[in-house]
């Protein structure tokens, strides 16, 4: 894999992170922390990801990679709540 490559997978694995945390759990918060809730809780137990061949190594990256999401989300819905969705 190129270096381009690289650097465009990484550029866009940050923006979708900063969609997440800046757009769509704020509004989530503000519009009903149970959603917010229930968004932490779908990435934890009901994303996949679709292979067009099996590859563990892959599947057990992203698994991290979701974890580690939902971690930052369920910090960042925790924040909102306890300083009053601001």
């Amino acid at each position: 894999m190129a270096i381009d490559e690289i650097e465009y997978l990484l550029a866009r694995q940050a923006a979708l992170e900063a969609v997440l945390m800046e757009v769509t759990v704020p509004l989530l918060v503000a519009t009903g922390p149970d959603l917010a809730r229930e968004l932490v809780e779908n990435i934890r137990t009901n994303m996949t990801i679709k292979q067009t061949r099996p590859n563990e190594h892959l599947r057990l990256l992203t698994e991290e990679c979701l974890q580690a999401l939902a971690d930052k989300a369920e910090a960042r819905v925790r924040a909102k709540l306890v300083n009053g969705g601001r």
